[in-house]
């Protein structure tokens, strides 16, 4: 097994003089991705695109609205302040949301929508009024809603019916959809 690896990026500032007044360049979001191995990945102050890419990766926001997306593995997302977007990858993720309006895209196979999911995600949302669309992949996924007015957009299968298996906790909204009536972005 190979050692973790600790991926910390940083955002750096440029600054400007002229005729007496101090202007600063505007700052980008960093773009931080990780290894095929377990690593660390941490965000800064700034809107972060975090992405694991393989291994039990640690991905934190910190508090811009990040975005943060697992892979394979069992990965672990903390978004922290800020709006953060959440894509937990093909494993048995947990996702923590913390302070702000997040949005949980719980889709198998990520950014391709539904697939085979190989573990039973849990996600812990914070305060903020969260939106989550969930997408049933025959695992035990567990949603426990935070404080604030939370939406959850639940694909139904061909039968109409919710997949017994997911359960959600505390959530003020919940929303049958099918997949194929899903608009992307409206939240």
């Amino acid at each position: 097994m190979s050692p973790t690896r600790l991926v910390l990026a940083v955002a750096i500032g440029l600054a400007g003089l002229g005729l007496g007044l101090a202007c600063a360049a505007p700052t980008t979001a960093a773009v931080i991705g990780g290894t095929p191995e377990d690593d660390k990945l941490f965000g800064t102050a700034e809107a972060d695109m975090i992405r694991g890419k393989g291994g039990d990766d640690l991905l934190v926001g910190r508090t811009g609205g990040d975005t943060l997306k697992g892979s394979r593995g069992a990965d672990v997302m903390y978004g922290h302040r800020g709006s953060d977007y959440f894509v937990p990858g093909n494993g048995r993720d947990l996702v923590y949301g913390g302070r702000g309006d997040d949005t949980v895209e719980f889709w198998s196979n990520v950014g391709s929508g539904p697939g085979p999911d190989k573990g039973a995600d849990q996600v812990r949302l914070g305060t903020g009024n969260d939106v989550v669309h969930a997408f049933p992949d025959g695992n035990a996924d567990v949603l426990y809603c935070g404080e604030g007015f939370d939406r959850v957009y639940y694909n139904v299968d061909n039968s109409g019916e919710p997949e017994a298996f997911d359960r959600f906790l505390n959530c003020e909204k919940i929303i049958e959809v099918r997949y194929e009536d899903r608009v992307a972005g409206a939240h």
